[in-house]
């Protein structure tokens, strides 16, 4: 889901790359090795309805489309496992970085609440 960081104290950012991620590719599943005091934050940058973002956890799979709007998407990701399926004939190409000294999610995003299943994965540790 879209994050909103607006009014809130932010941390530097580290780590930016754009990412390919080819068609008909995967992003296999995985938990990031994050720090606990930082957060991925991802940017689609070109994308479309054929690419499958994935949460697995105890209720199964549930996949979720992140469009190229401009929006930043951020979740536990070191917490929720997560993978990417490109099931198009298209590249997709992401911006990902780290925030780091940001070691409250739900404080730093006022929108963190909005999507259960992001809560529910958090409270659980997951």
């Amino acid at each position: 889901w879209a994050f909103d960081a607006s009014r809130r104290p932010m941390g530097d950012i580290c780590r930016a790359r754009i990412v390919r991620l080819p068609s008909g590719g995967t992003m296999p599943y995985h938990r990031d090795e994050t720090a606990s005091e930082n957060i991925r934050v991802i940017c689609p940058i070109i994308t479309n309805e054929g690419v499958d973002n994935a949460f697995r956890d105890e209720d199964g799979e549930h996949l979720f489309k992140f469009p190229a709007t401009g929006h930043f998407y951020t979740f536990e990701e070191d917490k929720i496992e997560h993978a990417v399926f490109n099931n198009s004939d298209v590249d997709r190409y992401a911006l990902i970085f780290t925030v780091v000294g940001v070691n409250n999610l739900r404080e730093w995003d006022r929108a963190y609440k909005r999507n259960d299943m992001f809560w529910k994965a958090w409270s659980r540790g997951m």
